[in-house]
């Protein structure tokens, strides 16, 4: 199933997401991904290494789409400020189910939907993000804007699984 949460992860984040919570998110069948309120990450699980091929942990912000293969559904570099997890942090924005393109180091490429939200202190104050995704099964019928995202889903619907496929 992976390996253990590791008891912290990150200062900023221990307490609020260290010990059971962290295996919880370990073992979901979801791919989870941490990042600390400057963009870095700080924790992935199995699920996110097995459909990104590895998550790079110490990644920040600027290398999301270069480091981890992400494409827009046109096929061209995603934006890296516009990724669901860079929005979280950035700008406090909730997403749900953005569609990209994931093509890995292996040749391996996934379509995947990712959700992602602002980790937030008992007082408000952001101390991450955090960002949930799935492959997909079959190629998105409509292609979209990177900015069309919002708070809301896109509307666009797709059996997900675990699955990857060659480019």
């Amino acid at each position: 199933m992976g390996r253990p949460a590791p008891a912290s992860i990150h200062p900023v984040l221990d307490g609020a997401w260290s010990g059971t919570r962290l295996d919880a998110l370990a073992a979901l069948p979801q791919a989870v991904v941490l990042a600390d309120r400057e963009g870095r990450i700080v924790f992935a699980n199995a699920a996110a290494d097995a459909i990104l091929g590895r998550v790079r942990r110490g990644a920040g912000i600027d290398d999301y789409s270069s480091m981890h293969g992400i494409f827009t559904l046109e096929g061209r570099p995603f934006p890296t400020t516009d990724l669901p997890l860079s929005r979280a942090i950035l700008r406090r924005e909730t997403t749900h189910d953005v569609v990209m393109k994931v093509r890995r180091s292996d040749g391996e490429s996934a379509w995947i939907s990712v959700s992602g939200q602002p980790l937030l202190d008992k007082d408000g104050a952001l101390v991450g993000g955090v960002v949930l995704f799935e492959a997909v099964t079959e190629e998105p019928r409509t292609v979209q804007p990177a900015r069309a995202v919002s708070s809301h889903s896109s509307g666009t619907h797709l059996r997900r699984s675990r699955v990857l496929s060659s480019p």
